[in-house]
């Protein structure tokens, strides 16, 4: 699926990558976060966890996890700061 997507958007990455799992889960879904590193920091989430910048976590829409509903829409957010943390909750 990633190497099919020519976006390097965030939200249309994860929309592709929903599309590619749904019906392929078994009932189940992935959560994921998905950044474009660079000026501006995007973000984008799918029911993961968000990252917190300079210690506070980014405030980024978190939308379906992936494989739940084939039509998730994702939004992105602009992140700011000077430290970036990612987190997982697995």
């Amino acid at each position: 699926i990633l190497r099919n997507e020519k976006s390097s958007s965030p939200a249309a990455i994860l929309s592709a990558l929903n599309r590619g799992l749904h019906g392929q889960t078994g009932g189940g879904f992935v959560t994921c976060c998905c950044l474009r590193l660079g000026t501006p920091l995007t973000a984008a989430s799918a029911g993961h966890p968000a990252p917190y910048t300079d210690g506070r976590e980014a405030a980024i829409p978190c939308g379906l996890p992936l494989g739940i509903v084939a039509d998730a829409s994702y939004e992105e957010a602009i992140l700011t700061g000077s430290a970036l943390t990612l987190v997982s909750d697995g």
